[in-house]
Parts: C-alpha cells; sequence; structure tokens
C-alpha cells in the first residue's frame, strides 16, 4: 500500500487517487465509475482529479502501479505525456521513483524520454540513496566477514577445548591407575609387616 494522499479533493477523487498510489486496480475503476456518473467520459472525469498538480497516471507510475498505469493509458486513453503542474511527465516521476517496470511499460507504450524532466535534484537524490545503500551493503558484508571470523576462531577453540578435556581424562585414568598400584602396594606392604610383626613376636 502507498502512502496516504493528505489534503488530496473530496471523497471519491481521494478514494480515486489512494487507489493509483495502492495499486487497487478493481477500486481504481469503480471509483472511475463513480466520478464520471454515467456521463461516458470516463477519461475527462480522470484527467480533471490531480493532487499536487500531479494526476493518477503520474501517481502509479511513481508507485511503480504498472496494471493501473496500463488501464490509464490503453483502455482510457489518458495521455501518457502529460506533464503535471512542475512540468513533469509520468515517464519523469517514473525515472525519478526508479520504478523500473513502470519506466518500461510508458516508453513501450509512447512516453517521449526527452519529456522526462527529471530535476537534477532527482537525480542528485537518487545518486545518493544508490550510494548510502551501497555503503550500508558494504558495512553488511564486513560486519559478515568479521561474524564468520569470530565463528571461526570460536570453532578452533572449541576443539583445543575438547583436546584439553580429552588430555585430562587421560590423564585422570593414568592417575587412577597409578593411584590404585599405589593402594595395592601398600597393601601388600602391609601384610608384609603384619608377617615380620607375627615372626618376633614368637
Amino acid at each position: 500500500m502507498g502512502p496516504p494522499l493528505a489534503g488530496a479533493p473530496r471523497v471519491l477523487e481521494r478514494q480515486l487517487l489512494q487507489a493509483a498510489v495502492d495499486g487497487d486496480l478493481r477500486r481504481f475503476k469503480g471509483m472511475v465509475t463513480a466520478l464520471d456518473a454515467g456521463k461516458g467520459c470516463p477519461r475527462e472525469a480522470v484527467e480533471a482529479v490531480k493532487h499536487d498538480g500531479a494526476g493518477a497516471l503520474h501517481l502509479a507510475a511513481r508507485q511503480g502501479r504498472t496494471p493501473v498505469c496500463a488501464y490509464l493509458v490503453e483502455e482510457l486513453r489518458v495521455d501518457v505525456n502529460a506533464m503535471d503542474d512542475s512540468g513533469i511527465t509520468p515517464l519523469g516521476h517514473a525515472v525519478g521513483a526508479g520504478t523500473v517496470d513502470s519506466v518500461r511499460y510508458l516508453l513501450d507504450h509512447g512516453a517521449n524520454p526527452d519529456k522526462t524532466d527529471v530535476t537534477n535534484d532527482d537525480l542528485e537524490l537518487q545518486t545518493a540513496r544508490r550510494h548510502k545503500a551501497e555503503q550500508e551493503v558494504g558495512t553488511l558484508k564486513e560486519e559478515r566477514k568479521k561474524l564468520e571470523c569470530s565463528f571461526a576462531t570460536l570453532n578452533e577453540e572449541k576443539k583445543k577445548l575438547e583436546c584439553s578435556v580429552a588430555s585430562l581424562k587421560e590423564e585422570k585414568k593414568k592417575l587412577e591407575y597409578y593411584v590404585a598400584d599405589l593402594l595395592k602396594l601398600a597393601h601388600v606392604q602391609k601384610d608384609k609387616m603384619k608377617e615380620i610383626v607375627d615372626i618376633c613376636g614368637e
């Protein structure tokens, strides 16, 4: 769903433009029928509705709502090169917003690329956004590498710890055997001492 249109004129007109922004073709067609009110002039009814100087085709193109653009251009015959109050065509809106599918559709259906009138501010904003996105992707890749290195280090430490535990277990076994041998030897020595005492006592 697209952003809400604040301050758009009248309810039906606002709903028409909002449907264009949202890409809700079924609701958009319903609003066209309601606005035309049986006069048989749906194109004129749609072209008369604007928001901040931009019509339904400009708004749909900016949001990448290609099915709505197709309905406006192919069925209602709305002028594909119509300029808004700022002198920007639907193609200019699509280019400025980077909605590739709408740009391709409009060019395939007669949009004049020489009339896009994309301002330098739009191009600079797109470049800045792309640069920021590339930086964020680069940062994420660096963080991923750091995490992978950390995991590798942890795995190495885990292996070392497992080896240490295994070594300790072996040492424990050896110590247990040694203690057992000492106990046996002590028991033997005790028996011998008892024998000597018994002999001396006789």
